[in-house]
């Protein structure tokens, strides 16, 4: 089991997409899992190791609609996996009620040039207990 690493172990999940805009939640979802208290080893090929939690939410970060991989581990038995997560605005995929659909897997949200490009990855993951 690895020790405890505050900056880098997940706390939650929430609103994470993979590539095809498919939300974590749903049957077809193209990414292991990513389960509270597993590690974020790699952002985009880059070691988290000696990074404190405000520069790991800046590698998070990134153009809208680009995918950010992440190599993680399972903190409970040290399996090392891989997601592809798409960057998307803040709750821009948030959970819907059971009377509304997800949006189709080709759906492209559109955001104004001025809004920021926050990845799912910081809010969805969130670092911070």
């Amino acid at each position: 089991m690895l020790p405890r690493d505050p900056a880098r172990d997940v706390v939650k999940v929430k609103d994470l997409l993979d590539q095809n805009y498919i939300r974590y939640d749903q049957h077809e979802y193209g990414n292991p899992p990513i389960a509270e208290d597993d590690r974020i080893l790699l952002v985009d090929g880059v070691d988290t190791e000696h990074v404190d939690a405000h520069t790991l939410h800046r590698m998070l970060d990134g153009p809208l609609h680009s995918i950010a991989v992440l190599t993680l581990a399972r903190r409970s038995t040290g399996e090392v996996y891989r997601v592809e997560a798409l960057r998307h605005g803040e709750y821009a995929f948030a959970k819907r009620s059971r009377s509304e659909q997800a949006p189709p897997p080709s759906f492209k949200p559109k955001f104004t040039s001025v809004e920021p490009a926050f990845t799912s990855v910081v809010y969805v993951l969130s670092l911070f207990a």
